[in-house]
């Protein structure tokens, strides 16, 4: 069992205790979790997202969180100016974007309008971050029963495939997968949402741990491979790869 599934299940097992309630049960004992090289810290890492973003706390050094209730895709250049000044941008070796549940709600159904703020608002990040790994999240389910939350998170997966899509149009975006995290087989796991929050929407604070830990793992064991694949290839020039994944950045169409 990995650092994430030990968080997940630590709530799994308190929801169960009403139903356990009535008859006597022999504690378990608490398994150790080891902690890898992927569930670290990340270092000079900048994140930008909405209020499910609201007193998040990331391991590492160097990394802000930046953070707008109700932000969208299309709200990138507002959330760009709240970067500190002391930030240095060409220093970042890291951006996450966890967006997406605005743009979602305020679509209206028009998927062409919100993947053109999605493809806008990723290009502005890369320009703005010019050595940065640039990582998209994907759109986090939404708690809840019925046919409209039903609806919703079938339009989360449709959305969260063109994310995956869109990080795959540039060298330096990847993407990071939270979704079967949080709605295993579908169903979105209420230890991990909100009880106060009727729309469904807000991760608690154990979400956001479980949120903190995806990115960490993520990101690392891509860093991991990456050094890996620098270690197998070293015929290249460092001034020269450089050079040519400064140009391979952004996509030209």
């Amino acid at each position: 069992m990995d650092h994430l599934d030990s968080v997940i299940n630590e709530d799994d097992d308190e929801i169960n205790k009403e139903s356990e309630a009535t008859s006597i049960i022999e504690p378990e004992k608490e398994t150790e979790v080891a902690v890898s090289e992927t569930t670290k810290g990340i270092n000079n890492a900048v994140i930008f997202g909405d209020s499910n973003l609201r007193d998040f706390e990331m391991n590492g050094e160097n990394v802000t969180v930046i953070q707008k209730s109700g932000a969208s895709f299309g709200d990138i250049e507002d959330l760009l100016n709240k970067t500190p000044e002391c930030i240095n941008k060409e220093e970042i070796e890291n951006i996450v974007l966890h967006l997406g549940t605005n743009d979602l709600l305020h679509s209206k159904g028009d998927e062409d309008i919100t993947e053109m703020n999605m493809m806008d608002g990723t290009k502005k990040v890369i320009e703005t971050f010019e050595n940065a790994q640039v990582w998209i999240s994907s759109v986090l389910p939404r708690k809840g029963k019925g046919e409209k939350v039903k609806n919703y998170n079938e339009k989360v997966k449709v959305i969260n495939c063109f994310l995956k899509k869109l990080s795959k149009r540039h060298e330096c975006t990847e993407f990071i997968d939270n979704y079967e995290i949080f709605a295993p087989n579908n169903l979105a796991k209420k230890a991990l949402f909100q009880d106060t929050d009727n729309a469904g929407l807000h991760i608690n604070e154990k979400g956001k741990e479980v949120l903190q830990v995806s990115f960490c793992e993520t990101i690392n064991r891509d860093l991991k491979d990456r050094k890996r694949g620098r270690d197998e290839n070293m015929s290249t020039p460092p001034s020269a790869e450089k050079k040519d994944n400064k140009n391979a950045r952004i996509e030209n169409k």
